[in-house]
């Protein structure tokens, strides 16, 4: 202790030691604030009681929450009141807005005080801890607590709790439930478990788990989550990390530092929407002067199955941004150097079926992709192998008019179709098969047409075009029902120009474009899929277009 601490320079160099140690710990916890939640009978209690045990090991020291802290006493305690029957919550009838309002800062105050102080202790010194229900299950069933308070209330107190690292949500159907616990419906359940899906913040980390398998089954599965959840922390902390945004779970991870790495690993993203385009150009300005490093790493690492995908195409010292895709399973990658040139575009499947669209995107660019000359081409191939296709790079920033689909462009699509058309009485040739605005990149050389796992040796003529025309209009806004019709009948504007230039180059009659569009909106609207609100709007105007031309 004298050799260590025995003059004043090693004391205060000690100190400084110690204090910047702490400050890390307390912006980066080694702990883990785990909430689990979901409905009643999926076995919640049963989870909480077991995953320490499962855990074992792994933490310091454990400590557990039911529901709300409990460093203020029950609420009736204090007037006098006798414990309500706990087994019945639902059977009590609700409060007046006043004393809910009331009530519901009372249980803000200990959640506060308790929520912090455990959060911080345990999360500081390697602990778990474990919450059941929690602060959220008050937005998700406030009439279990019998109160009548407004949801943005209980949304913005619990803005200033302290997040939960990770929320395990567990899930099964409302029958099994039924069987289990009868106390609410198979409506209410239903209901309850669509509202914890959305009723976290968006910062934490939410991962659904099965509750019909056994008990240990369950257990089991838990632990694995939260493993990978301390795998992913830990891999974010190396060097400067991933920024996880868009969204969650997250849509993009893109590099925090360098700022020529941050910078290069933008253009994962092209954007084409108006809110897109002002979205990526801020990054861009915050990543020039550093202010990505500011930004939360600490749920950043990207998914495992593909970081171990990139790892041996990675350059020295290099990393890589990544984006989720719009399909299970799918996500594209730019593999950056150390001083943050773009080395390669990797497309990577982490699911069999994604896995196979992917080898047939290698297979039609192979096949295909050497038709397609002049001002437009295909990227070129570096490797493919099991789930993975490596590309070269296209560096491209957002375009001011991506719906415009331009005469150079189009003619190009012409002659790739002339080259392998097939005679008969009905046109028949090759297409790209998603020709749409973000697959079409501008860049100094010309333009480069991605995702070719749509393709197709035998696609009817004028395909390419009036794919690229309604999804703009569809999903775009741009152009016009009108600007469409009058397009595709008489030849004008833009999209009339469009038809001409693919026209003389395929060797096709402009006038038979209008029936094209009409074969190509009935053919491709049994494979649509409306699952969000933009693929529901999408479809309403396809079949809108289609009455307009009277189909």
């Amino acid at each position: 202790m004298r050799r260590r601490f025995g003059s004043p320079g090693r004391l205060t160099s000690a100190m400084k030691s110690a204090a910047v140690r702490y400050a890390r710990r307390v912006t980066a916890h080694t702990g883990i604030h785990v909430l689990v939640a979901g409905p009643d009978g999926t076995g919640k209690s049963t989870l909480a009681d077991a995953l320490p045990d499962r855990c074992a090991g792994m933490f310091k020291r454990q400590g557990r929450i039911h529901w709300r802290p409990g460093v203020l006493p029950r609420p009736g305690r204090l007037v006098g009141k006798p414990e309500a029957d706990v087994t019945k919550p639902h059977a009590r009838a609700p409060l007046g807005r006043a004393t809910s309002v009331a009530l519901l800062l009372y249980y803000w105050a200990d959640s506060f005080v308790g929520g912090w102080a455990a959060h911080i202790g345990l999360g500081v010194r390697n602990g778990l801890l474990i919450v059941e229900r929690g602060w959220w299950d008050i937005r998700v069933d406030p009439r279990r607590y019998r109160l009548d308070v407004p949801a943005w209330l209980v949304r913005g107190l619990g803005a200033l709790l302290p997040h939960p690292d990770l929320a395990i949500l567990l899930q099964a159907p409302s029958d099994v439930l039924l069987d289990r616990k009868r106390e609410l419906d198979a409506a209410e359940l239903d209901r309850q478990m669509v509202g914890w899906r959305t009723a976290l913040p968006h910062n934490v980390d939410v991962v659904v788990v099965d509750a019909t398998a056994s008990p240990e089954a369950t257990a089991d599965a838990a632990r694995e989550v939260v493993v990978r959840n301390l795998e992913e922390r830990a891999t974010a902390q190396l060097g400067a990390g991933w920024w996880a945004t868009g969204g969650r779970p997250p849509r993009f991870w893109l590099p925090r530092g360098p700022r020529r790495v941050a910078l290069g690993g933008l253009f994962v993203h092209q954007p084409v929407t108006p809110r897109g385009v002002t979205g990526w150009r801020a990054a861009r300005g915050a990543a020039a002067v550093g202010l990505l490093r500011l930004t939360r790493r600490r749920r950043g690492a990207p998914p495992a199955a593909v970081r171990r995908m990139l790892a041996p195409h990675v350059p020295p010292r290099g990393t890589y941004a990544v984006a989720r895709a719009n399909h299970p399973g799918r996500f594209v990658a730019l593999l950056l150097s150390r001083e943050g040139a773009i080395v390669l575009f990797a497309k990577v499947a982490t699911e069999p079926e994604a896995a196979a669209r992917l080898a047939a995107e290698a297979a039609a660019l192979e096949e295909l992709g050497g038709w397609l000359e002049g001002v437009v081409r295909p990227p070129r191939v570096v490797a493919a192998g099991e789930g993975l296709l490596l590309l070269e790079p296209v560096l491209a920033g957002p375009r001011n008019r991506p719906w415009h689909l331009e005469p150079e462009v189009a003619g190009a699509l012409g002659s790739f179709f002339a080259k392998g058309r097939r005679s008969g009485s009905v046109p028949l040739g090759p297409a790209h098969g998603d020709v749409a605005p973000w697959n079409l990149v501008r860049t100094s050389g010309g333009w480069t047409l991605l995702d070719w796992e749509s393709a197709s040796a035998t696609a009817p003529a004028f395909h390419d075009v009036c794919h690229f025309v309604v999804q703009s209009f569809s999903l775009l806004d741009r152009p016009t029902i009108d600007e469409v019709e009058e397009g595709f009948r008489h030849g004008t504007g833009w999209i009339g120009d469009a038809i001409h230039a693919y026209a003389e180059a395929a060797e096709l009659d402009a006038s038979t474009a209008v029936d094209a569009l009409s074969t190509y909106l009935r053919d491709s609207e049994p494979a649509l899929r409306p699952r969000t609100a933009g693929e529901r709007r999408g479809l309403e105007r396809r079949r809108a277009l289609l009455v307009r031309l009277g189909g």
